[in-house]
């Protein structure tokens, strides 16, 4: 009986153990492996926005009304991409076929979810940042696997937000370290985009288009590696954890409020503070 339990400890610890750098291998190896199909489907999230900078709208009001519902569009079509892109991982890393027409159709479904879960974990992590930064990696430790759960579970019978932090649960510090293992190997890159942005001038930016497009194509090419890094690691803490208990009792993870009504509020409430602070400044800089 004793010789059981020991042996059922151990199997546990082994469980516990999250292999970071295989786990960022085995990503780069799935982006690697299917480069043409991501890159198609990433590069529909910055073609609406890219053909748009070119268009001079800063001093014509008028060029600036038309291009407004343009830019609703390409907000629909960056949100419809990005479900794509992380159907067509899930799909890929689920050894089933897919292509760019078929990641779209799945994705379309999960629009207003994804937006919905998007924009709550926004009003969360911004203040959560803007007040002291420790929250903000706290909270973003915690809910970094919202946007795939939302996708790939069932947002009327998993909160992805639960879900969330019930992968997280035990594995905080490691989660932590992965995605800072991620960002050590995409250092390099963020490095030449600093140099490049350092080189040239923010006025030059908004003049010439050009060079907000080369960031465009580079965050086109690494948004792909980012999200396999970040739905690998949510398929390997799901198997770890898949005995337990956080993830076993369904009813703990089932939604139990309206994550509509919850962002109107925080919204509300956001802009409730802005006007108390605006009135606050006026009546005590009147001349200001």
């Amino acid at each position: 009986m004793a010789g059981t339990k020991a042996a059922v400890l151990k199997k546990q610890k082994v469980l516990k153990k999250l292999p970071i750098w295989s786990t960022i291998k085995e990503a780069f190896g799935l982006y690697t492996k299917h480069f043409k199909l991501f890159i198609l489907i990433s590069a529909t999230l910055y073609a609406l926005p890219a053909i748009l900078n070119f268009i001079p709208s800063k001093d014509n009001p008028g060029l600036a009304l038309i291009k407004l519902p343009f830019v609703i569009v390409g907000v629909i079509i960056s949100l419809w991409g990005a479900i794509a892109l992380i159907t067509a991982i899930a799909t890929i890393y689920a050894n089933k076929q897919t292509g760019y027409k078929q990641s779209f159709g799945l994705a379309w479904p999960k629009i207003w979810p994804y937006f919905v879960n998007s924009m709550l974990l926004a009003l969360i992590l911004i203040p959560a940042y803007a007040l002291i930064i420790i929250p903000g990696v706290y909270f973003s430790i915690i809910y970094a696997f919202v946007t795939i759960a939302v996708i790939l579970e069932d947002h009327k019978k998993v909160s992805p937000f639960k879900m969330s932090a019930a992968l997280v649960k035990n594995y905080f510090w490691n989660v932590f370290l992965y995605f800072l293992a991620v960002a050590l190997t995409y250092l390099p890159i963020i490095i030449l985009c600093i140099i490049f942005v350092a080189a040239v001038s923010l006025k030059a930016f908004a003049v010439n288009p050009v060079y907000s497009l080369v960031l465009q194509v580079v965050e086109a090419v690494a948004v792909p590696y980012l999200l396999a890094a970040n739905f690998m690691l949510y398929s390997k803490l799901k198997k770890l954890k898949r005995t337990a208990p956080e993830l076993k009792d369904k009813k703990a993870l089932a939604p139990h409020v309206n994550g509509c009504l919850v962002s109107a509020g925080l919204i509300i409430l956001y802009i409730l503070i802005g006007v108390a602070i605006f009135f606050i400044f006026r009546l005590h800089f009147p001349h200001s």
